[in-house]
């Protein structure tokens, strides 16, 4: 009856009695075994269809699956350049002119001969897609001395 205190009803009735023959139980303790029960052929018939998937799966599926990775594979390997689209211009040709260029650097105040300038520094910085403010606290992964 020690199973029985382990379950999850506790406050149903878990009297017994012994019989010549039997083992007679109240309500509440044959419900809690029933519960037992069930979970156990629960837990057995998981176990059993997943040793079935994985057995079905190596005999029938993984061959033709190793075929196909190995020939993916194969073809990666001897697979040749791809081409260049026709009518796209080749790539060495410069996109714009010399004047639009300047036209472009002079509309926005820009210099040819100086690099553009630092933008200003901000108050937060983007880590992913979230918006971090400063001052920042970090977890170092390892002891540095």
């Amino acid at each position: 009856m020690a199973v029985t205190e382990n379950c999850r009803v506790s406050n149903a009735s878990t009297a017994w009695a012994m019989g010549k023959r039997h083992i007679f139980l109240s309500e509440g303790s044959r419900q809690q075994l029933e519960l037992l029960r069930v979970e156990r052929r629960h837990n057995a018939a998981i176990l059993i269809q997943a040793v079935w998937r994985g057995w079905n799966f190596r005999r029938k599926r993984w061959p033709t699956l190793k075929r196909n990775l190995h020939m993916q594979a194969r073809a990666r390997i001897n697979r040749p350049r791809p081409q260049p689209i026709a009518g796209t211009p080749p790539p060495d040709l410069e996109r714009c002119d010399q004047k639009t260029i300047q036209q472009t650097c002079s509309l926005f105040g820009l210099d040819l001969e100086r690099p553009p300038p630092v933008p200003p520094s901000r108050s937060y910085t983007v880590t992913g897609n979230t918006k971090m403010g400063y001052p920042q606290a970090r977890v170092m992964k390892m002891n540095y001395p």
